[in-house]
C-alpha cells in the first residue's frame, strides 16, 4: 500500500492471496463501519481486477469528475490501476470480488499479459481491457432480471465456496467464477452493439424515454402496468414504442413483464414460505390460473413442481 496520503495503490498481497489469486468479501455498511467506509472513499487503485455487485442499497463510483450511482442488482467492474473512489451508504450490502487474470488462465501472470494474447481465454477479460484503455467506458452494468438472479446465485455460491476452502470446492468456485466473467463479457458486448444500433437509428432520441419506462417496469412489476400508459408517458407512437422496446430487451412488452414476474416468483418460492396463490398475487398476477400457465410456459414446469424440486435439493 502506498504511503501517499492523496492516492493509495492496493496490491495483491493486501487483498488477494498469492497461492490462489482471488478474493471475495461481503460488506454490509452500518453506522459502526466508519473505518471501512473511509477506506474506500479515498481515491485509490489496485493492481488487480475488481468488481462490485450490489445486493442491497446503493454506492457511488467516482472516476475523475464522473460520479455514478450503483443500485441493487447492478454491478461495476474496475480495471487495474484506474484511480477511483467509492461512497458506500449506510444499508448498502456489497460483494467485492478482487482477482488476478491468472485465476482463469495461468498464462496471464499480470493483467498486461492479456492485451495482445491470441488465447481464447482473453475474451473473458475484454470489458476490463477496453475499460482500462478508455475510462469513459467504465459504467455500471444493469442486467435483465433473469441474468440478475443467475448472477446473484453465482456470487452467493462463490462466496460460500470461498469460505469453505477445500480442493473440490475450489473447482466449483472456479467454474462459477468463469460463468460470471462469461456473463459479464457477453452483456458488455451486447451493450456495445445496442449502443451503436441506437446511435445509427433515426429514432435514437426516443431510446432513453423507453429505457426509463423499462426501469419503471422493473421497479413496479407487481402493479397493474398497461403498455398504453407507458406509451403515453413516453409521448411517442405505439409503433415506435414497441419497436424500440423490442430493440432494447429482445422481447415484447408482455413477454418481458411476464418473465420479470415469474423470475421474481422464483425468488419468493426459494426464500419464503408463502403459498403459491399468495406469491402469484405478490408478483402482479390477478388470477392464479394465469400465473400457473405463464410459469409453466417460461420455466417448463408448474410452480408446485418447481417448489417440490427446490425442497428436495
Amino acid at each position: 500500500m502506498s504511503n501517499n496520503e492523496f492516492f493509495k495503490v492496493y496490491t495483491s498481497n493486501a487483498t488477494v492471496s498469492l497461492d490462489f489469486p482471488f478474493h471475495i468479501s461481503r460488506s454490509v455498511v452500518t453506522s459502526n463501519k466508519q473505518d471501512f467506509v473511509s477506506l474506500v472513499n479515498q481515491e485509490h487503485s489496485h493492481e488487480f481486477m475488481q468488481m462490485l455487485y450490489i445486493l442491497n442499497g446503493q454506492i457511488t463510483n467516482e472516476i475523475g469528475d464522473r460520479k455514478e450511482i450503483i443500485k441493487k442488482g447492478e454491478l461495476i467492474i474496475i480495471p487495474p490501476f484506474v484511480k477511483h473512489r467509492n461512497d458506500y451508504f449506510e444499508g448498502a450490502d456489497i460483494f467485492t470480488i478482487s482477482f488476478m487474470p491468472s485465476v482463469i488462465d495461468s498464462s496471464f501472470d499480470t493483467p498486461f499479459a492479456i492485451d495482445d494474447s491470441p488465447l481464447f481465454s482473453r475474451s473473458y477479460f475484454v470489458p476490463f481491457i477496453e475499460m482500462g484503455k478508455d475510462h469513459e467506458l467504465i459504467k455500471k452494468l444493469n442486467f435483465l432480471t433473469a441474468e440478475t438472479l443467475v448472477l446473484k446465485d453465482l456470487f452467493w455460491s462463490i462466496y460460500d465456496d470461498f469460505h469453505e476452502s477445500s480442493e473440490s470446492v475450489d473447482l466449483s468456485m472456479h467454474a462459477n467464477f468463469t460463468k460470471v466473467l462469461a456473463l459479464i463479457s457477453r452483456h458488455y458486448q451486447h451493450n456495445k452493439i445496442q449502443a451503436e444500433k441506437i446511435k445509427q437509428s433515426p429514432h435514437h432520441k426516443h431510446y432513453n424515454k423507453v429505457q426509463n419506462s423499462i426501469q419503471y417496469i422493473q421497479e413496479n412489476y407487481h402493479k397493474d402496468i398497461k403498455i398504453n400508459d407507458l406509451i403515453n408517458l413516453c409521448k411517442i407512437s405505439g409503433t415506435y414504442y414497441r419497436m424500440i422496446f423490442k430493440d432494447l430487451t429482445g422481447k415484447s412488452f408482455v413477454q418481458y413483464l411476464n418473465e420479470l414476474r415469474i423470475y421474481h416468483a422464483i425468488v419468493f418460492i426459494k426464500k419464503t414460505s408463502l403459498s403459491l396463490s399468495e406469491i402469484s398475487y405478490e408478483v402482479g398476477f390477478s388470477e392464479f390460473q394465469n400465473f400457473h400457465r405463464t410459469f409453466r410456459k417460461i420455466i417448463g414446469c408448474s410452480p408446485s413442481a418447481y417448489r417440490k424440486t427446490e425442497m428436495e435439493s
